[in-house]
């Protein structure tokens, strides 16, 4: 199997070619074990390559990285005003380094009609692969359509993911009781 990755790894441009794909396309229309084989075999070459590239990045020297999971209640929902309301995000540790005095800051809300109760949030120390829940609760006094945007930041205050360029969202719909 090793020197049929490696084979795959050197002839990719080919394979994935027009003219690679028709001859491939041939072979699977004549049989059905080729089919499968050939089925189960991409399958295997796509995973190689997407492991590759992943432990290529988990090898740099601090790779830090983060994943949404989740959110409760999900974005877009309708909230009565005049009640406080609390919103959770799930994230993952997707780097190789540990998460330590960090903290996840509301960098953008609707001011005294929608705003956070706390606009920081203390992120725990959160080793590489763990996944954490952040939650915060929210005064909704208007009605309204309103989005809050939250970024994490370190212990210097340099924001750690620039590049991400949303961070956590919230949307609410503001409604009468």
């Amino acid at each position: 199997m090793d020197k049929f990755l490696k084979w795959i790894e050197e002839n990719k441009e080919w394979l994935f070619s027009g003219l690679g794909i028709t001859l491939i396309g041939l072979f699977i229309a004549f049989s059905k074990r080729i089919k499968k084989f050939l089925k189960n075999s991409f399958h295997r070459i796509l995973t190689y390559f997407k492991a590759k590239k992943i432990l290529k990045q988990q090898k740099q020297p601090n790779y830090d990285d983060s994943l949404f999971i989740s959110e409760m209640p999900y974005d877009g929902i309708s909230v009565p005003i005049n009640k406080i309301f609390k919103k959770s995000w799930t994230i993952k540790n997707n780097g190789n380094i540990v998460w330590k005095g960090r903290i996840l800051r509301c960098v953008e809300f609707a001011g005294d009609c929608f705003y956070p109760v706390n606009n920081e949030i203390k992120v725990p120390t959160t080793l590489p692969g763990e996944i954490i829940t952040l939650s915060v609760e929210y005064h909704v006094k208007q009605l309204g359509n309103y989005r809050s945007k939250w970024k994490m930041y370190d212990k210097e205050n340099n924001e750690i993911y620039p590049n991400k360029k949303i961070g956590l969202m919230l949307h609410v719909i503001a409604v009468e009781k």
